[in-house]
Order: C-alpha cells, then structure tokens, then sequence
C-alpha cells in the first residue's frame, strides 16, 4: 500500500512539473505587450544587413515612421532612387501606380513632403494626374491612391473611390479576381472607412471579412493562413474604431524570438511579414480607448481635465493632418479615357506590396517564402518570455507537489 501511495505521489509531482516546463515552453503566441513587440521588430530590422529602397523597408519606413521610430538615411535614400528613377524611366514604374503611393506613404510617415520629394510631386503623378492608370493595375491601384490620398492630407478623388467600389463582390467582399481575399478586403475597408457615401459598402466588406475568418481565428490568402492576412484585418477593424485583441494575440503567434515575425505558422522571421506586423502592431498601439475612470477631486483643488490619446494616424483614416483642397477634378477626369483605354489593352499588373510573400512562394512552387539567412542567435533581442520567470513557477509546482506528499504520508500514519 505504501508503495502505491509513493507511487501515487510520483505522478503528481512529474505532473506538476511537466505543467510548469510546458507553462515555460509556451511559443511566441505568449507574448502579449505589444509595445515590447513593436520593439523587437524594430530592433529585428535595425539588425539586419538590407537597409536599401526596397518594398519590404517602405513598409518598415510607415511602421517606424508612424510609431515614432528612426530609419536613420531612408528618406534620404528614398528621394535619390526617385530622382534617379524619374530620370532614367520618366517615372517610378511603367504599369504600377502603388509604386507613387507607397513612396508617398514612406516619404510622409518619416516627415518628408510627398508633394515636394526634390521638385517631384508623388501625390500628383501618382493619383490626382497619374502618370499611369490606376485601372491598369486593377483594384490595387484604386485602394492605394484613397488610402495615400487620406493619409498624406489630400481628399481621395470620388471617382476613384467609386471604381473601388463598383469591384465589389456580391457576398461584399473584394479581391484582386475571383472569390473574396481578407487581404484585399480588409485594404478596401481601411480606403472607403470615413468616406461619406460609402457606408454600406464598409458594412458588407466587414461582414465579409468575418465571413473568412478560419476556426483558428486567423485569415489565409493564396490557400495559406499566414502572418500579412491577419495584420491587414487589424488595420481594417482600427480604420473602424474597433479594438482587435483576438487578433493581436493571433498575430504575435507569428512572432519569434529573434523579434521578427514568420509568413507562416513556424517559419522563418520575414522582411514582408515584419514590416507588415509592425504596422498593425502600431497601428493598434494607437488606437484611441476609453479614458479611465477619474475620482472626483476635492472642491478646494483643481482637476486637470482627462485627454484622451490622439486618434490612430493610419492610411485608412486621416488624423491630426490638415486636409488640403481637392484634388483638381478635371485632372483625374482629363486622361481617365485615354487610361482606361490603355488598361484595357493591356493585361492587370498586380501589386506584390502585402501579398508579395504569398506570390513568389507560388512561382517557386513552394508555399513558405524564407529569408537567405537566419539571424544571428546572439542578436536576439529580450523578450517577454524572460518575465515569466521559469524557476520561479517551477519552484512553485515543486512546492505544491511537496505538500501534497507531506499530508499523504501524515494520513498513513
């Protein structure tokens, strides 16, 4: 009998212990201060050996730009690569305007002037007079010029939101073709949110976009549940002024210890992925909450009044930005035949911008895009996971186990 009870006892202190490592063990989707995690993705970024114009570090710039961070020579970088390219193609690209709107974005989010970017103006080549037709690039073009539009202080020319519009799905959905994507959809909602005239079309999109969501509380797009869906959503339920914890915490699940964020469940940290987690990460930082609670003050003392934080700056919705004169109506108006004529003789050119993960893993054959090289281990940032403290936890299972055994053997005797 006393064997048993030995026995007996053994099992529930490898129980309790076996608990406390697995508590210990829990993966990144543990982590759950996002200001610690905006931090290890900038940190992540600062680290690494890519600092040139590319599409992955214009998103880094909006993130680190928006959230108050440095990109120490990026705006500067930025302005020679769109002199050059001006002078050697007329232009940032021959089929895509989100090329003049991303540029925008990044320009803007670091202080530059997207109006002004050496006697260039992007807002203008890229949206109120495009040098390149918005419809040629497909609905890519049409939600980047709102969204650049909103966010750089100029108000989005109607007939462009009302193309956007009319590609929507019936089920209120949007996609670049085809069935609904949450990518595009969540995109369209972050253009269209606070546009007068386009409610119940923000309404559909968000019921859609909730239509999708998978059983794990995430979004797959091209067929695979991945990082950029999920922070897209986060971006489109911020541009609506509703807090997406349940998506929070699915996002930090991408997040690894080297402060990066993976395309997909498991992988490797991406520039991409990154960059796009740091944006709905700050984005989210931002969101304006309800101011707590104050107690009453005495009569005899004088309360300072209770502020709110600042509404989100963020493509999908202007904030503290002055909004200038429209857009010159007769510009759009004044080549949009001769556009659309062209876009119709020409096949769409898709966007990679978010979505640029998801298609080159289809060209290579492979769903799982990885970075050329891991990041070094002993660049590892701290993360939250050291604030669990483990031998704290497990010392307290320990204890616990111990007592059990300790009333076990006065009843035997």
């Amino acid at each position: 009998m006393k064997s048993m009870t030995y026995c007996a006892v053994y099992k529930v202190i490898a129980a309790a212990s076996a608990a406390a490592m697995l508590f210990c063990a829990l993966p990144a989707a543990a982590y759950t201060d996002v200001t610690e995690a905006v931090n290890g993705v900038y940190n992540y970024k600062v680290k690494g050996s890519d600092h040139g114009v590319s599409q992955a570090n214009d998103w880094f710039a909006v993130a680190a730009g928006r959230g108050g961070k440095a990109m120490p020579g990026y705006l500067e970088q930025l302005s020679a690569y769109v002199a050059e390219k001006y002078q050697s193609d007329g232009g940032l690209d021959r089929n895509k305007a989100t090329e003049w709107h991303r540029t925008a974005l990044a320009v803007k989010a670091l202080g530059g002037d997207p109006a002004n970017v050496g006697g260039i103006d992007l807002l203008r080549d890229g949206i109120t007079e495009p040098l390149v037709s918005l419809d040629r690039q497909g609905i890519n073009g049409l939600i980047w010029a709102v969204i650049a539009s909103k966010y750089c202080g100029i108000l989005p020319p109607e007939s462009v939101c009302a193309r956007l519009a009319q590609r929507q799905n019936e089920d209120g959905s949007f996609s670049l073709r085809g069935a609904g994507d949450p990518d595009v959809t969540a995109m369209a909602i972050c253009a269209l949110s606070d546009v007068p005239g386009y409610e119940n079309a923000v309404s559909a999109a968000k019921a859609a976009l909730e239509a999708m969501r998978l059983p794990s509380g995430g979004f797959a797009s091209s067929g695979a549940e991945n990082c950029e869906s999920t922070a897209q959503v986060i971006q489109a339920l911020c541009a609506l002024g509703e807090d997406p914890e349940r998506d929070i915490a699915v996002l930090m699940s991408y997040r690894n210890p080297d402060g990066g964020f993976a395309h997909l469940p498991g992988g490797k940290s991406n520039d991409m992925a990154s960059a796009q987690a740091m944006l709905a990460l700050v984005t989210y930082e931002q969101l304006p909450r309800p101011a707590a609670a104050v107690e009453e003050p005495p009569l005899e003392t004088t309360a300072e009044p209770v502020i709110a934080p600042a509404a989100a700056e963020q493509p999908g919705e202007e904030a503290d930005l002055p909004v200038e004169t429209a857009a010159q109506p007769g510009a759009e108006q004044r080549s949009e035949a001769e556009q659309n004529a062209e876009a119709e003789a020409e096949p769409e050119a898709e966007e990679p911008g978010i979505e640029e993960n998801n298609a080159e893993a289809e060209e290579a054959g492979e769903m799982a895009p990885e970075p050329d090289e891991a990041p070094e281990a002993d660049d590892e940032p701290e993360t939250a996971e050291a604030s669990r403290s483990p031998l704290f936890i497990a010392a307290i299972a320990l204890v616990i186990a111990a007592l059990i055994f300790v009333f076990i053997r006065k009843r035997k005797r």
